[in-house]
């Protein structure tokens, strides 16, 4: 992947199935599909409750990921590693 973003954890709605409210973690990245084409961004919410994942979503599935702010997340990038 290249590009990986990340959210700071914070409260958001995480559906009526997963008991309304958690903690939401938002990542943005450019993935490689089967054929090792680069995608293009992708947003990825992940939901935590007792520090487990318990739903996680594709762009567009949740509002938990609107109006967030991003920071630059190296650690996931295949650059980086490719660099070690």
């Amino acid at each position: 992947m290249r590009d990986p973003e990340i959210t700071d954890p914070a409260p958001g709605f995480i559906g009526i199935l997963n008991g309304g409210q958690g903690v939401v973690v938002c990542v943005r990245l450019n993935a490689k599909n089967s054929f090792g084409a680069y995608t293009g961004r992708a947003t990825w919410g992940f939901a935590f409750r007792e520090g487990m994942i318990v739903a996680q979503w594709p762009e567009g599935n949740s509002l938990a990921c609107q109006g967030r702010a991003y920071f630059p997340f190296p650690e996931l990038s295949a650059d980086l590693k490719a660099a070690r």
